[in-house]
């Protein structure tokens, strides 16, 4: 499928959903694309041996937790998007006090530029207005250049650069 063809389904034939537990596979799959997707990043590439383990332990907990969603893109019958995105709490000394925290975003590669990350955003600002918050965060890498371009169409501005430097352990820890 060309890139032109992929542009005329309309995200308006998709239909967007809170995922549950009947979804763990799905984004299970889902969170690992992402990772891989990220294999090259000095802190995301730096998955641990047992990944999928941890996500399928982690997953239960977040959808069940009441502080966060996550949310499916389906088409049919087939899942091809996923947003999560949890309640976080700010500094103590700024405000706001709370605010919705995109912790991770994946879209199918066959579905991109279609709309869909656009619907799911929609679906976390309703989320954070019906639970009291006026703010929207996420973390996007910078060398990639069509996110940080979606991010920004989407009204999201950078704010921050996070930093690392790594250090050697001290002789004998």
């Amino acid at each position: 499928m060309n890139r032109q063809s992929r542009r005329k389904v309309d995200a308006n034939a998709l239909w967007f959903r809170p995922a549950s537990l009947a979804d763990l596979e799905t984004i299970v799959r889902f969170r690992l694309a992402l990772l891989k997707e990220h294999g090259r990043h000095p802190i995301y590439g730096r998955v641990r041996d047992d990944v999928e383990a941890r996500v399928r332990r982690s997953t239960p907990l977040h959808l069940a937790s009441g502080r966060e969603i996550t949310y499916l893109a389906v088409e049919g019958r087939t899942p091809v998007a996923m947003l999560r995105c949890m309640e976080a709490r700010g500094s103590a000394l700024l405000h706001p006090a709370r605010y919705a925290y995109i912790a991770s975003t994946f879209v199918s590669r066959t579905h991109r530029r279609r709309g869909i990350l656009k619907k799911l955003v929609e679906a976390a600002v309703t989320w954070a207005r019906a639970r009291g918050l006026g703010e929207l965060r996420l973390h996007s890498t910078p060398e990639n250049a069509p996110a940080n371009i979606a991010w920004d169409k989407l009204g999201f501005t950078a704010v921050e650069l996070l930093r690392r430097r790594e250090i050697s352990r001290a002789p004998g820890a």
